[in-house]
């Protein structure tokens, strides 16, 4: 019975209560402060968005010398490269599973046996030396490369990568 008391008491209290004028107030500058935005930021947003439509990164269909020691090593005439960090659990696993996938299918389905890809450990601070196993675990056409700083450097120049 008290159960029902308690309950009958809550439901007698009012839901709504009166919006007080200092809360008015507040609203009405922020609705201004948020039209004014809408107005000026906006527009110089979607310019910058639809900039980027259709553009590509600088190194795309780009061809690059055979310079770097691990692609010195290779013998297949197209090289997918991908730049992560052994041990990263999110975007990297799926990424080197669409890439094995997209390398075995273009093996089976297009006769293309010359490709293949190269996962490069971008986390030189550590030098833990995993990237091969790292790179194996999702394809074995994937091979694993560690770096070091001067390399990562060099790297983050020449393929206009970023780093955070």
């Amino acid at each position: 019975m008290l159960r029902n008391c308690l309950f009958l008491n809550i439901l007698r209290k009012p839901l709504l209560q009166p919006i007080k004028r200092e809360t008015l107030k507040i609203m009405g500058k922020l609705k201004g402060i948020l039209s004014l935005g809408l107005i000026v930021i906006l527009p110089g947003m979607l310019l910058v968005a639809m900039s980027y439509l259709g553009a590509s990164h600088p190194l795309e269909n780009t061809f690059v010398k055979k310079e770097w020691a691990f692609l010195q090593s290779s013998e297949n005439s197209v090289e997918v490269l991908f730049f992560g960090y052994a041990g990263c659990s999110f975007i990297c696993p799926n990424a080197l599973i669409k890439l094995g996938n997209a390398i075995d299918e273009l093996q089976t389905e297009e006769n293309v046996e010359d490709i293949g890809g190269f996962f490069i450990d971008v986390n030189a601070a550590l030098q833990l030396d995993r990237a091969q196993e790292y790179a194996q675990f999702f394809s074995p056409n994937i091979q694993g490369i560690n770096t070091t700083e001067e390399s990562l450097g060099r790297l983050q120049r020449e393929f206009k990568i970023r780093i955070r």
